[in-house]
């Protein structure tokens, strides 16, 4: 079995002009700071109660049949990355208080992992395990990107490309989003043709922005003060019956669930438009999701 981590670009091409040339914004160089969503700040709070836990970690999968370019793949990902900012984010501690740093611009890493040279018979199980390491895999948050690619080359026109995001930058519709837009990029990479995203890439960093000043308004203050005044004196922790003792460590198992979604099948319609070096999926794709144990 052989990993590497093949050489990438200095810089994304995520919004080149028709002609193909890219001139940087502010927005791509500088590093920049905003609020935690409500929902962002949970899972920090999990995170530093429980560091190294990958259990918050969300994966898709996707076979593809057919030649696999590389390097459109890697200049896809640059493309996809430099366009969405929540993808470059990293949270930190700033004046007491978590925030995402949007950091500028850089090269996003696709590891592959070639098993072509496994014996059929234990294949199937050794690609198994090494989704299985992969996807529980823990991020850590100070230190971005919190989405990784790695592609398993079963032979030379077989591949499985996988990837693994953390929940903190993307939830389970979203990933379907991401992953399609990666196609796209791709098809349109591989045709030597600029890529055209349908949206603007900040609105998650604005609704975060949006949902602090409305947490901090006159009116929600108000409604905080009434709820305080009519919870006064109130026990500070109800102890609830449970039907068994919860261990010290709760541990997750990785389970594969078979899935077609619309991810998989815009990428089986735009990677294989017009051209031999791309690649068509078959008709089966995985999504990768932890079951507990206590």
């Amino acid at each position: 079995m052989e990993m590497h981590n093949p050489a990438m670009a200095n810089t994304s091409d995520g919004q080149a002009s028709e002609s193909g040339s890219h001139v940087s914004t502010a927005s791509e160089t500088q590093r920049r700071s905003f609020p935690l969503s409500l929902a962002q700040q949970r899972l920090w709070v999990l995170d530093r109660l429980e560091p190294g836990n990958g259990v918050y970690n969300l994966a898709f999968a996707v076979r593809l049949d057919g030649p696999l370019d590389l390097d459109a793949v890697q200049r896809a990902l640059n493309s996809v990355a430099g366009w969405h900012e929540i993808l470059r984010a990293e949270f930190h501690v700033e004046h007491g208080e978590p925030v995402q740093v949007i950091l500028p611009c850089h090269a996003v890493g696709a590891t592959s992992v070639d098993l072509s040279d496994i014996p059929r018979t234990i294949k199937d199980s050794r690609v198994s395990q090494v989704l299985y390491e992969e996807v529980g895999k823990p991020f850590d948050l100070s230190n971005g990107p919190l989405f990784r690619t790695q592609i398993l080359r079963l032979s030379p026109s077989k591949h499985i490309l996988l990837l693994t995001v953390h929940r903190i930058i993307c939830d389970d519709q979203s990933l379907g989003t991401l992953f399609a837009e990666i196609a796209a990029c791709y098809s349109a990479r591989v045709r030597g043709e600029p890529w055209h995203p349908e949206e603007a890439s900040d609105g998650y960093l604005g609704f975060a922005s949006a949902q602090r000043e409305r947490l901090f308004s006159d009116e929600l203050q108000s409604q905080l003060a009434y709820w305080k005044q009519q919870l006064v004196g109130a026990p500070s922790s109800v102890d609830l019956p449970t039907d068994h003792t919860r261990a010290p460590n709760a541990k997750c198992h990785w389970i594969v669930r078979e899935s077609i979604g619309a991810a998989h099948q815009y990428f089986r319609r735009s990677s294989s438009i017009g051209s031999s070096a791309s690649s068509a999926c078959d008709s089966r794709s995985c999504l990768c999701v932890p079951r507990y144990s206590f």
